[in-house]
């Protein structure tokens, strides 16, 4: 609280989780107690259940779905809410969107700016240090009863491309990182898709180990091959039931 009292910001926007949200709303009411500020959330739990996000009065907005494509937008209206209405996703007040927001082209999204003490992230399951996460891929069709991500990213499979998904791991090699967590939730859905940007790795000699989430039912011992081959060495894989 204090380090945000000494930068005194006129908005924050914050991610929270269904996990968190008790704890994230004290925060929250605390801060507001110290500092005149909005706070903007996103996330699983606005999205699931906006009206909960905001029945304290804590949260001045929260949004369904995603906020890539919305944020500027919504923030440069903040003070109009007429246009904050007409917005997918929006929701603040008595006003609840029924519509969630979704990046339909991710090639269209910045690579990240990791230049803000990135470095000092740990991971317990990596090999190699520096790492990053990196996300080339949004929904899922499945209905995995333990996953909110259908919920929260929709049951399309959306994609970055291979070609800007190479742009970012080739920064990614300058920057120094020799290790990488892709965090999509089932990297290995579009078999295709992966082997692609597998080959095209060992291909342009992007050389980093790296880890990634996946289901039992979509990868092949092809896949898994190559995979290794361009240097995965782990996978961690949601299991639904106990059936061998």
């Amino acid at each position: 609280i204090n380090l945000i009292k000494n930068e005194n910001p006129d908005l924050i926007l914050c991610n929270i989780g269904s996990q968190t949200i008790v704890e994230d709303l004290k925060f929250f009411k605390q801060l507001k107690q110290n500092i005149k500020v909005k706070i903007i959330v996103f996330g699983q739990h606005p999205t699931v259940d906006p009206i909960d996000t905001l029945k304290n009065g804590i949260i001045d907005i929260c949004i369904r779905g995603e906020p890539e494509n919305i944020i500027k937008y919504l923030i440069d209206n903040i003070n109009n809410p007429n246009k904050l209405k007409l917005i997918d996703g929006v929701c603040f007040k008595e006003q609840i969107s029924k519509k969630k927001n979704l990046v339909e082209n991710l090639d269209k999204l910045p690579i990240p700016n990791r230049k803000i003490n990135s470095k000092s992230y740990h991971n317990p399951l990596v090999h190699n240090a520096p790492y990053a996460t990196i996300l080339i891929s949004r929904g899922c069709p499945f209905s995995c009863t333990f996953c909110t991500v259908p919920t929260v990213y929709g049951k399309t499979f959306r994609k970055r491309s291979v070609n800007n998904v190479i742009d970012e791991l080739k920064t990614l090699q300058k920057q120094g990182y020799k290790e990488l967590f892709f965090r999509d939730e089932n990297l290995t859905l579009n078999k295709q898709y992966l082997s692609n940007l597998c080959e095209e790795m060992i291909k342009q000699n992007l050389i980093f180990s790296w880890i990634c989430n996946s289901r039992v039912d979509t990868v092949d011992t092809k896949l898994l091959q190559l995979m290794k081959q361009s240097g995965c060495h782990l996978i961690k894989f949601g299991v639904e039931s106990s059936n061998q």
